[in-house]
């Protein structure tokens, strides 16, 4: 830092504290980049490949980003359209991020139902589990088990 006899630089205190600002702006974007792979990473491993309703959805909602991004490149790469091309590429990252995240969310909510389910599965075959087997490898029943 400079001493006050030396003088103030505005120059060197308007870069810096763009130089900072961009620094810190650069991390947060990173970092929001990182949350965000790893996130569809996670739903994509979780449900990608099981052969499901969802999994055909999160392919196809991959295969529509693809698709938008090209198109958005075209946008772009031809200069007149630069702008409608950055929002069709933002607004198509969006429809993707909606999609995925709705799927995760029909699939954990299904996943519930699921395990309710069973737990009700479970009291039903109580009685059954209940019995021990017999020497000669057969299961004996109480008298009424099945009624």
């Amino acid at each position: 830092m400079r001493s006050y006899q030396q003088g103030f630089d505005w120059e060197d205190a308007w870069v810096d504290g763009w130089m900072g600002l961009i620094v810190a702006g650069a991390a947060m974007l990173i970092t929001i980049i990182l949350v965000l792979a790893k996130e569809v990473a996670r739903i994509y491993l979780a449900h990608a490949f099981t052969a499901s309703r969802t999994a055909r959805v999160l392919w196809a909602a991959l295969a529509g980003l693809v698709l938008i991004w090209c198109i958005a490149a075209l946008l772009v790469a031809g200069g007149e359209q630069a702008f409608t091309g950055l929002l069709l590429a933002s607004y198509g990252f969006l429809a993707f991020v909606v999609a995925i995240e709705g799927c995760d969310l029909i699939a954990a909510h299904q996943a519930r139902e699921d395990a309710a389910a069973l737990g009700e599965l479970d009291s039903y075959l109580e009685p059954f589990a209940a019995a021990a087997p017999a020497p000669n490898g057969h299961t004996q029943m109480p008298f009424g088990a099945l009624s």
